[in-house]
């Protein structure tokens, strides 16, 4: 586990809880004022679609962001082989947010907004609205990659009004 002195120490910085409820105010606030038990239930109630659906390397580095998973939960997702395939990796990858608790849940349901929004829509019910200004261009991507405020400027000189969410989502879904 993340917290244990045993793995903090390979890190350079220790594993810090995640962020507040005031720091995920991005979060659609009906679900943020879900409680933590319903807002697992909910996910736990999709948990095969999920597994199957989700590619957790394209989760990962917003969970990182979110600080609700360290890097060595990361490394472990992503590489560990005791997880012969993605589904074992996505179902690992919750089992830990769900030790993370009510932050977990959100960052993990917020994640899906960017990434699956049929899922998002499937797990919560609700459309996702995504707001593409608040990526952050810090998250990893191909060399070359246009993110966060870049990625809308560009798309704003460049396409016709109606096509900057589209083309938006499309540049964060190639990652």
């Amino acid at each position: 586990m993340a917290g244990s002195p045993a793995l903090t120490t390979l890190c350079r910085r220790p594993f810090r809880p995640g962020p507040s409820m005031a720091e995920l105010h991005r979060t659609h606030s009906s679900l943020a004022a879900l409680d933590e038990e319903t807002l697992w239930e909910m996910t736990e109630s999709h948990r095969h679609r999920i597994v199957r659906s989700i590619c957790p390397s394209r989760l990962t580095p917003y969970l990182r962001q979110a600080k609700v998973l360290g890097q060595l939960d990361e490394e472990e997702v992503l590489h560990s082989p005791r997880f012969t395939n993605s589904a074992m990796r996505v179902g690992h990858l919750l089992d830990l947010l769900r030790a993370r608790g009510k932050n977990g849940a959100l960052a993990f349901l917020e994640s899906l907004k960017f990434h699956n929004p049929d899922v998002y829509t499937l797990v919560t019910g609700l459309q996702p609205d995504v707001d593409f200004s608040t990526f952050s261009e810090e998250l990893p991507g191909p060399p070359g990659a246009v993110l966060g405020w870049q990625a809308q400027s560009w798309a704003q000189q460049c396409l016709p009004e109606g096509a900057v969410q589209t083309a938006a989502l499309c540049l964060c879904s190639a990652r």
